[in-house]
């Protein structure tokens, strides 16, 4: 019976202390201010991310971190900022190609103009809108001579560090080791896990001559893999996914792995005609190295009134240049470059992995999709898409491709005022790669159709519950697979089919109808899913014979069909052309695993179980014990880089469980300070043991830009030296400035209570 007293008495006395005079209730208690770090482990961003969180604990924030592999923590940093998940991540990118003009890079790291390939913390990115023009200008080639663009570079550079959405940090010199008697062409930038030409080139080796009948397979490993969804148009954009996407496709042209300029590797040449006055140049103008045929013209370039140059997405069919210029009669036709790409007899003789042969329709579907994600009544729109969208827009004047021409499958004619200093980066061939990886129509149709059912879509920001980022070799591939006997069983349609086959209809030289091709695609991909569990197909030099999620492994083999000699690309590493095979890789097999620990990875080269650590490592240590074992080899490489992410969401956001987050990044004056409050000279001198620079903007230290505008670069350097008390000043400034913000005379700590 007291028992059932108990909580009524209670009650009473906590009613009574509340009406009796003097007695109120306890005043709320001002929180300390936290920032959730995100701390990958997998190298030194670990010391990197823990040496952030010491500086941020010294500036008067309650810091916690979370620590994880690229797997772990992507999806916390690339899904949506607005959660209040994380304060600051310690990223790390890897230049794949050695840099020749990074003006792009403004646009890509601290606008929208990158949501396309990175999702939700882009569309997130807000900035001041002359800012953005002249970002969007460098991305765009909008300039006329080398004076206009260093006028753009100096803003965009400082306005970038006052924006400060991440702070660049270091440029590490990085290797990678691995089994001596290998060789391949390791980039002088990306190393081995960022070259586009490991795949080609890697082979077993006798006395410095090409040993095609060494050990069939090759064991090689990456501290992470099978990090987000595949899919070409905008998947995975990680560094250990894209290592062996790179390996499965192809491109109109090769990336030299020693200076970053192009060689034709799809097609077989080129001509571009450029507007007189405009800073191109052609690398190599002299046989037998030019492929291109450069010109500059005097006469307006102009855009015919057969070319395409839009999409109509009521009629499914291209809008041309005469009828753009109807609708719009302030449109221009003129542009500042036309290209002319050749690809050769026997292109549309392909092999695909699955057992059909590329297409006309693989480019055609190219075109389309570059327009369809762009348009709001396209089937796979995606908002994420139109900032990016409408920069092309403002660039492209039109393509054509044509089928008739005797000595060759295709030709793609294309006009552009967007350019390059480089001829060889001028030339537009419209081969079917996409931002993730080469695409096949067949494939890329059974997306579509999910993504117009709302099951699916490409991108990252589209991809809200109950849409799953479109995965063509893991969760999720089953709803291609059920578009796949749908349109087997006729009971749904390729989309863009009308347009398709009439385009064929027209072209009588191709010797087929779309139909034909619909049928023999869709059986070919049936048999292959069957085979091998997943739809990721192309036409390089090896094929994903199978894929592991758990543990996350994948084996990659010989494509035995590949179109390709093998000694194409043989000089990129300077060794005689002796006993090769005839075409395609020269090694069978390729089994990737990841391991997490480097030092393990070394002991396990060391003890021949381990044939390549694709990873470019900065430890000092590793790197002494690599260079002292006869049986390891390395590469060099300088395009690896780390910054600070920042989360710029806020200051004060209420969250969906009605809690408030205060994030300090949600302010610009504490994000630049940023800049102030880390050493990057103790981070390269410490924590990477001299294996790197220090870096604050978004070009490499070591890349042409650098070299080009050395007094902005120095002046940047300059004014955002360390000084941890000016970044503490600052902090407290903006801080103060939210209302419900003070900061505690004591410890220091910032402490927030709502208003």
């Amino acid at each position: 019976m007291a028992r059932k007293l108990l909580l009524p008495l209670l009650a009473v006395i906590i009613i009574m202390a509340m009406v009796i005079p003097g007695c109120t209730p306890a005043e709320p208690t001002p929180e300390e201010i936290e920032v959730v770090c995100l701390v990958r482990t997998e190298d030194e961003r670990k010391e990197l991310g823990e040496y952030v969180a010491a500086q941020l604990e010294d500036l008067g924030f309650d810091v916690t971190i979370q620590y994880g592999l690229s797997s772990e923590l992507a999806p916390v940093w690339t899904g949506d900022p607005a959660l209040g998940l994380w304060n600051t991540y310690t990223g790390g990118w890897v230049t794949t190609v050695v840099p020749r003009d990074e003006g792009d890079n403004y646009g890509f790291f601290f606008t929208d103009l990158g949501a396309p390939y990175m999702g939700p913390l882009w569309t997130a990115y807000g900035h001041d809108q002359d800012w953005f023009d002249e970002a969007e200008a460098l991305w765009n080639y909008d300039f006329s001579t080398m004076g206009e663009r260093e006028t753009l570079f100096e803003a965009v550079t400082w306005g970038s560090m006052e924006d400060a959405v991440r702070c660049f940090l270091i440029d590490r010199t990085s290797f990678s080791a691995f089994r001596a008697g290998l060789n391949l062409a390791a980039d002088a930038s990306g190393g081995i896990y960022g070259s586009w030409m490991w795949a080609l080139t890697l082979h077993w080796q006798d006395a410095g001559v090409p040993d095609p009948t060494n050990d069939a397979t090759v064991r090689v490993a990456m501290t992470d893999a099978l990090t987000n969804p595949w899919n070409p148009v905008a998947g995975t954009n990680w560094v250990y996914d894209m290592f062996p996407i790179r390996a499965t496709g192809d491109q109109g042209h090769g990336v030299d792995t020693r200076d970053g300029l192009r060689w034709p590797q799809m097609i077989v040449e080129a001509d571009v005609w450029a507007a007189t006055g405009l800073p191109i140049g052609l690398q190599y103008p002299d046989p037998p190295e030019n492929w291109i045929n450069f010109v500059f013209e005097t006469d307006p370039i102009l855009a015919p009134a057969d070319a395409w140059v839009g999409w109509n997405v009521t009629s499914q069919t291209p809008i041309t240049v005469a009828e753009k210029m109807a609708a719009d009669p302030e449109w221009s036709n003129e542009a500042q470059v036309k290209s002319r790409a050749y690809y050769p007899i026997g292109t549309f003789d392909v092999d695909i992995h699955d057992g059909s042969e590329l297409s006309l329709a693989d480019f055609l579907y190219f075109y389309i999709i570059d327009h369809e994600r762009g348009l709001e009544d396209g089937l796979i729109y995606d908002p994420a898409f139109a900032s990016a969208y409408s920069a092309f827009l403002s660039t492209f004047k039109g393509v054509k491709y044509i089928t008739d021409d005797g000595g060759y499958d295709l030709i793609v004619e294309y006009w552009t005022t967007n350019w390059n200093l480089d001829a060889e980066y001028c030339v537009n061939h419209q081969f079917p790669t996409y931002s993730q990886g080469a695409g096949m129509w067949h494939t890329l149709a059974l997306a579509i159709l999910g993504e117009d059912a709302g099951e699916c879509a490409f991108g990252q920001d589209k991809a809200v519950s109950p849409i799953v980022w479109t995965n063509y070799i893991g969760e999720g591939k089953d709803i291609l697979a059920t578009h796949l006997a749908a349109v087997i069983a006729a009971t749904e349609f390729v989309p863009y089919a009308a347009f398709i086959e009439a385009e064929y209809t027209a072209r009588t030289e191709l010797g087929t109808t779309f139909a034909t091709e619909i049928t023999a695609r869709m059986a070919n991909l049936d048999a292959w899913y069957i085979a091998h569990d997943h739809f990721w197909v192309a036409t390089g030099p090896m094929y994903m014979d199978s894929v592991d999620f758990t543990p996350k492994s994948l084996v990659l083999k010989k494509f035995p069909t590949y179109h390709s000699l093998a000694d194409k690309w043989l000089f990129l590493m300077e060794l005689a052309p002796t006993g090769l095979p005839e075409i395609g890789a020269w090694v069978e097999q390729v089994n990737i695993e990841f391991i997490t620990d480097p030092a393990q990875a070394i002991a396990r080269l060391q003890s021949d179980d381990l044939d390549i650590f694709a990873f470019g490592l900065s430890d000092a240590d590793l790197f002494a014990t690599v260079q002292g074992d006869e049986d390891l080899d390395y590469r060099m490489s300088l395009g690896s880089y780390n910054e600070l992410t920042l989360n710029p969401v806020g200051p004060v956001t209420v969250l969906e469980d009605e809690s408030v987050w205060v994030n300090p990044f949600g302010l610009q004056a504490v994000r630049e300070a940023m800049h102030w409050a880390i050493d990057r000279s103790y981070l390269v001198g410490t924590v990477m043991g001299g294996l790197g620079f220090e870096r604050w903007l978004g070009q490499s230290t070591a890349g042409g830009d650098a070299s080009r505008y050395p007094t902005l670069v120095a002046d940047i350097e300059a004014y955002y030296a360390y000084d941890f008390v000016a970044a503490d000043a600052a902090i407290e400034a903006a801080m103060l400035t939210i209302s419900g913000v003070t900061r505690d005379g004591v410890s220091g700590k910032y402490l927030y209570l709502a208003p």
